[in-house]
């Protein structure tokens, strides 16, 4: 059942210019299986188990389940305020049809504070081609939000979602992997998410994100990967990451890569800051669509990106900028990116791009508001900035950004 101010549709964000963005019935319990017996997770070597955390704030999976219970009756049966931890397994569930969500996969309902799982080897995932929701998946021209999610936690004030995977399998349409929502403090640390959001667009609904933030404060997210492909190595998930109406997010060792449509975005958020973000080849899947390296729309406060390591494969065809500035809403002036790394921009010099689009209006049709370009430093040196629209000759990769206009 749809919670009554939680899961309304995120407003929908405009393709901005040159192709930039504007941006399960209960969950019956398949089995768990040992984790020699666990799927692959990685094609590099599978990361070390990570030791389960014990004491008062915890209840063990194995101490809540019997025979017959499914997952999300177990989640159910959490005392109030404690967090649910996980051995090493696969542990998996059938169908959007959560009873206490909404077209949620796994929801994490208000009496757990969260999940632990122990390591990449604790592995999440849905039953494939079990899903029956695809009806309720809008059409692209229709235009909404897709509302199906892998897993969901809502309404939950400093949350605990660490050290687990959550994979994708096939559904037969498109879905959000786990989406935090309406909470203070959220720490998420620790994951590691495979094709966990099918989509193909970077304009909802075909915009699905793989980890989603909505409306969050103080949320801190670290130590995390999310990888857009399948275990083939194909491009399937539309962006690895997005916060809508979130204040005070704090990042840090967060490697978002390989997604097909889009990429780490922040729509209607005050104060950002990353620490050793590492967004790269996002955006460049099939079909000519684009990304950039870090996308902001009508963010406000203060924006921070703290060695951010920006990869956005011209090369390989992405047509989009390494920054993204949009603002409707107000001219920020305190937006500073220190020692930045970047592959070719635009251009013969390749030069690090910045895209502050003068014709970009926001969904409430305001015009752009951005005047004030960021502060950046590369290698110790302030780069200064080069207007493309008078020409970007002489521009030197360690000594210039060029701010696209």
């Amino acid at each position: 059942m749809p919670d009554s101010h939680v899961d309304r549709p995120h407003p929908t964000r405009r393709q901005v210019l040159h192709g930039l963005t504007a941006g399960a019935v209960g969950l019956a319990l398949a089995g768990r299986t040992p984790a020699a017996s666990a799927a692959p997770i990685a094609s590099e070597a599978p990361a070390a188990a990570v030791a389960r955390p014990t004491g008062t704030p915890y209840v063990r999976y194995e101490d809540l389940y019997r025979p017959g219970r499914s997952l999300q009756e177990v989640i159910q049966a959490v005392p109030q305020g404690k967090i649910l931890t996980f051995p090493e397994g696969e542990f998996t569930f059938r169908d959007f049809a959560s009873p206490f969500g909404y077209y949620d996969g796994i929801r994490i309902t208000p009496n757990c504070r969260g999940i632990v799982g122990s390591g990449r080897s604790t592995v999440f995932k849905m039953v494939p081609n079990s899903s029956t929701k695809a009806r309720v998946v809008p059409r692209q021209q229709q235009g909404g939000t897709n509302e199906c999610a892998l897993m969901h936690i809502a309404n939950v004030d400093n949350a605990v979602l660490m050290n687990f995977s959550l994979l994708g399998t096939p559904q037969g349409h498109f879905y959000k992997g786990l989406k935090i929502a309406s909470g203070a403090n959220a720490v998420v640390d620790g994951l590691y998410l495979r094709g966990a959001n099918p989509g193909d667009r970077n304009t909802p609904p075909g915009e699905t994100f793989g980890l989603a933030f909505y409306r969050t404060s103080g949320s801190i997210l670290r130590n995390t990967e999310i990888d857009g492909r399948d275990p083939s190595g194909v491009r399937v998930s539309a962006s690895p990451l997005g916060w809508t109406r979130c204040r005070d997010i704090t990042i840090s060792k967060v490697y978002a890569h390989h997604s097909r449509a889009a990429t780490v975005t922040f729509y209607e958020c005050v104060n950002v800051t990353t620490i050793d973000l590492r967004s790269e080849y996002n955006g460049s899947g099939p079909g000519g669509r684009s990304g950039s390296g870090i996308n902001h729309e009508n963010v406000t406060g203060q924006i921070r990106h703290i060695r951010p390591h920006l990869v956005i494969d011209r090369a390989g065809g992405n047509t989009g900028s390494h920054i993204n500035l949009q603002n409707g809403k107000t001219d920020v002036s305190d937006i500073v990116l220190t020692d930045v790394v970047n592959d070719a921009g635009p251009g013969s010099s390749g030069c690090l791009s910045v895209m502050i689009g003068d014709s970009y209006r926001d969904p409430a049709e305001r015009a752009q508001k951005q005047r004030t370009l960021p502060k950046i430093t590369k290698n110790g040196v302030r780069l200064a900035p080069v207007d493309a629209a008078s020409g970007t000759k002489g521009a030197q990769r360690d000594r210039n950004f060029i701010w696209y206009h």
